[in-house]
This record gives C-alpha cells, sequence and structure tokens, in this order.
C-alpha cells in the first residue's frame, strides 16, 4: 500500500483502539457495545476516508479525473461498467468529486458494519474497529476506490442469513464494480459446496510449495494483466509506479496470511469452537488466499492479497465477540493479544519495512 495515506488517519483509529483496550481492561468481562458507540465510529472512519486529500494515495488522483470525467470513460468502453456509471450518477447528483468520495467512503465502511453486526449484533464494535486498522483496509478507498467498492457489496453478497436472491444481486454489483471481487464470491460459493477444512490445508500447502518451487513463475506476465490490467489509460501509470515497489516473493505477505490459518485452527480444533458460518468464512479465506499464492510474485500483489486480507479480523477475533459462545476463556487477553498482532503488522508494513 502507498506510504502517503494520511497518517492521521491511522492515528485516530489507534487512539481509538486503545482507549478501547483500556477501557476493557476495566471490565470483568468482554462487554457489549451500545450501537451509537459503532454508529460514531463508522462516522468518524467515513469521514477521514472520504474527505482526505486528493493525493492522500497513488491511485486518489485517478480516482478525481474519473468522477469529473465519467462521460468520457463511458465512451471509452470502461472495463467495470456499474462503478464509471456509479462514478457518473454520482458526480452528477453531487457536482464536486469530495462528496463523491465522502459517499463511496459511506458504503465502503457501512458495508463492513453490516457484514460485522450480522454476524454479532451486540460485539461488531470490536470487529470493526480491528479490521479498520487492519492492513489494507485504508488503502482500498484511498488507492483502489472500485475494488473497495466491489468488496463493500461482496461483503453484503456473503454476509450471514443472506437470502440467494440478495446473494446473487449484490454478487453481481461486487463484480461490475470490479471484477477481483469474483474471487470472494467464487470462493465463498465454492466452500458452501466443498466444506473439508482439512483438504483446503492440504491446497494452500501445495500452492505455497508451487509458488516456492517457481511453479508460477512463467505465469507472472499472465497473473499481473489479469490483477491489474486495465486496457484504458486510467491503469497506464502503474507501469512506472510497479519501478518503485518491491516486487518478487513476498514472505512477509505469505507470514501474515499464514497466521490466521493457525489462529482459525486453534480455535477449531483446540477450543472446539464449531460455528457453521464462521468455518464457511474460514473456509473462504484458505481457499481465496491459496489462490492469491499464484500472483505473489506480482508487482502490487497485496490488492490481490486483500480479496482474502479482508477476512483476518473476523477469523481472529470472531470467536470471542460471538454472543452465543461460552465456551472460550480469556477473551479480553484473546482480544488485546489480535489486535496488536493485527496494527503491529499493518504499521511495521506500511510505515517501518
Amino acid at each position: 500500500m502507498a506510504t502517503n495515506l494520511p497518517l492521521w488517519y491511522d492515528i485516530t483509529m489507534t487512539l481509538t483502539l486503545l482507549i478501547t483496550l483500556l477501557f476493557v481492561a476495566t471490565q470483568p468481562k468482554l462487554p457489549n457495545t451500545p450501537a451509537v458507540i459503532s454508529f460514531i465510529l463508522a462516522i468518524i472512519a467515513s469521514l477521514l476516508l472520504g474527505l482526505a486529500p486528493v493525493d492522500a494515495g497513488t491511485d486518489r488522483l485517478n480516482y478525481y479525473d474519473m468522477f469529473s470525467n465519467a462521460d468520457m470513460y463511458l465512451h471509452d468502453g470502461f472495463r467495470d461498467i456499474l462503478f464509471i456509471k456509479y462514478a457518473k450518477y454520482c458526480y452528477d447528483l453531487t457536482g464536486n468529486v469530495t462528496s463523491c468520495f465522502l459517499i463511496s467512503a459511506l458504503i465502503y465502511v457501512s458495508a463492513y458494519i453490516y457484514f460485522y453486526r450480522q454476524s454479532c449484533p451486540n460485539r461488531y464494535f470490536y470487529l470493526f474497529l480491528i479490521a479498520s486498522l487492519a492492513l489494507g483496509f485504508s488503502g482500498y478507498h484511498y488507492n483502489t476506490l472500485r475494488a473497495g467498492l466491489a468488496i463493500a457489496f461482496a461483503l453484503i453478497a456473503i454476509a450471514k442469513d443472506q437470502n440467494k436472491i440478495s446473494f446473487i444481486v449484490f454478487s453481481i454489483l461486487a463484480a461490475g464494480m470490479h471484477i477481483s471481487a469474483i474471487l470472494i464470491i467464487a470462493s465463498y460459493y465454492a466452500t458452501s459446496i466443498f466444506q473439508n477444512t482439512k483438504y483446503l490445508y492440504y491446497l494452500w500447502a501445495v500452492m505455497l510449495i508451487a509458488l516456492l518451487g517457481g511453479v508460477f513463475d512463467s505465469l507472472e506476465y499472465f497473473t499481473s494483466q489479469i490483477s491489474l490490467g486495465d486496457t484504458t489509460r486510467f491503469d497506464g501509470y502503474l507501469s512506472g509506479e510497479s519501478e518503485k515497489y518491491e516486487a518478487g516473493l513476498r514472505l512477509d505477505f505469505i507470514a501474515y496470511s499464514l497466521i490466521p490459518i493457525i489462529i482459525g485452527w486453534l480455535y477449531i480444533n483446540r477450543l472446539k469452537y464449531k460455528n457453521l458460518y464462521y468455518i464457511h468464512i474460514y473456509n473462504t479465506y484458505i481457499l481465496s488466499n491459496a489462490i492469491w499464492l499464484i500472483f505473489n510474485k506480482i508487482p502490487f500483489t497485496d490488492r490481490v492479497a486483500y480479496l482474502s486480507w479482508i477476512f483476518i479480523p473476523f477469523i481472529l477475533i470472531f470467536p470471542i465477540c460471538d454472543d452465543s459462545n461460552n465456551s472460550i476463556k480469556r477473551k479480553k487477553a484473546i482480544l488485546f493479544g489480535c489486535s496488536i498482532i493485527v496494527v503491529g503488522i499493518t504499521f511495521y508494513l506500511r510505515y517501518i519495512r
């Protein structure tokens, strides 16, 4: 992700997390959170994301151009047709790009809130707070806004207890915003049919061995076209930007991706946590992350990885936030530990490495 993301977003959300953890530490058990607190956090996050300067990310200037000149992109046959139509209607309605960014941020944040609230009505605040600081969350509004909106609709599609019609409608919206969202939808659907987690572990391991063995090296150009390739001038800058980006084997991203696999295994196998929706999302993560390993060596591979990374906060802390689960002990300690993991890795990869 870009290193020039507004630091005040990270500072504000980190301070909110620290205050939350200090409050939790004074309570006898992990407390429920009033809906108004979650609403306030959602508004703050939306404003911080939506009102960020135009130069807040490397892609943001391009999106400024897209909102301002949507008619031209429509005429040129832009690939993600629903996004460019959204850009046109949004700009026609508001008359300025700042409002378009803000509306996009509201949609993006609201989708995450909806996804977490559906599965955890009383403690979704913790899930969203950790997610807001996870690697890639802010970047998918600052830098890759259309993919971020696609992910937002994909999350609504796969939210708990969603009916088939809603799943289909929001899946179409997601794919129309950005084709990359198909990875999320397809992985979720595939793991609803094939539910054996053990074989998904094998698949992930085989893909990793193939990556380390150079099996995917010959696919580097092809996969770069899938993940980044628009034939329009909008993405032309990537060829220059990629020269500054650390390409090649990203062992740090692999290590980050492995953490939720291990922690999810501990929840399911050691702590005997058997929530079916959790296991479904966990399987979706493993499958989509295994597919990402094909793309590991290309420039901007984190943009592909985030299609699975969006589930990391859910995998790490959902079992301790689950209202119906009383079998897991030391929930506060787990929350503190997972917060350190997520925020520590984010700050390390974004500002230090």
